[in-house]
């Protein structure tokens, strides 16, 4: 029976961690790994721009001993000619897999319901499964613990913040939301994992017991540009800048999924101060990464 990453509701709180922890295997002996992937290739079908995901997965994979095929949907023929069930038939003839990163949902599931080779999501508008597989790699590496408290601020209707909410539910851990009204997560997904998840409307109050401070884009892909101003306007206290992590305990770590606007949702002094660990996790995206591929491929 095939395995699809479409949400982190796809695994278990086992598999999860078995994820995570032959990451870290992963990075530590990455030699070890070299021909796991031997002769296989996979299909990157990408909507969206990407820095980390798409070099994370063709360098993964290459890594691994497969290869990974770059297919945009700019220059295909989907949505008009050709339908995602049709793409999802014809890819998984020359594939072991297919890696989507879309702007919905709904495309990226009919992929999958269309074929019997693994797919994963790689973003949508409403999840992010991957940024949250590598995010807490990231964290266990630094706290030695999953069961954390993770504040976020800013725009909570972020599918970063809806896979973080999945696995602290399946982790353990805790979300502190700290956002205006009108940018909390989606309602599903709130009531799915509000056992796990706290929404704040005072960002102090949310950082005040936190491990990690997390925040993203106030301008997500999906976000038209003429609301830039009013985004601003509605996000600018909780930006994450000094004087809120001052009111943060002393040993509270700052992560960003990136890229990151400088000096709006994060201050460059945050950003690169000695409390960020925000490139360390970007690394991590490799190793997740290639953890994702060898649970879902071989």
């Amino acid at each position: 029976m095939k395995k699809d990453l479409l949400t982190l509701s796809d695994v278990n709180a086992s598999e999860l961690k078995n994820i995570i922890f032959l990451a870290m295997k992963i990075k530590k002996k990455p030699y070890k790994f070299l021909h796991k992937l031997e002769y296989k290739n996979i299909i990157l079908l990408f909507e969206k721009p990407s820095l980390r995901t798409r070099l994370s997965f063709e360098v993964g994979m290459k890594e691994l001993g497969g290869d990974a095929i770059f297919y945009s949907k700019e220059h295909s023929t989907l949505g008009y000619k050709e339908t995602y069930a049709d793409f999802g038939k014809i890819a998984s003839t020359y594939a072991a897999g297919i890696v989507c990163r879309l702007y919905e949902q709904r495309n990226v599931e009919e992929i999958a319901l269309s074929t019997n080779k693994p797919v994963i999501n790689a973003l949508t508008n409403q999840h992010h499964p991957m940024q949250a597989i590598g995010d807490f790699m990231t964290i266990f590496e630094k706290k030695k613990k999953f069961n954390v408290t993770i504040a976020y601020l800013g725009d909570a209707k972020n599918n970063v913040t809806h896979s973080l909410m999945e696995a602290a539910k399946l982790l353990g851990a805790k979300i502190n939301i700290a956002c205006p009204p009108g940018y909390e997560p989606l309602k599903e997904i709130y009531e799915e994992n509000k056992e796990h998840t706290e929404i704040f409307r005072k960002p102090e109050e949310a950082v005040a017991n936190a491990d990690v401070i997390y925040t993203d884009s106030w301008m997500s892909y999906q976000i038209s540009p003429q609301l830039l101003q009013k985004r601003k306007k509605d996000l600018a206290k909780y930006q994450v800048n000094a004087a809120l992590l001052a009111k943060a305990p002393p040993a509270c770590l700052v992560m960003h999924c990136l890229p990151a606007t400088r000096n709006q949702e994060i201050t460059t002094e945050v950003l690169e101060g000695k409390q960020s660990i925000v490139f360390e996790q970007a690394a991590n995206r490799l190793h997740s990464t290639k953890a994702v591929l060898l649970k879902m491929l071989r």
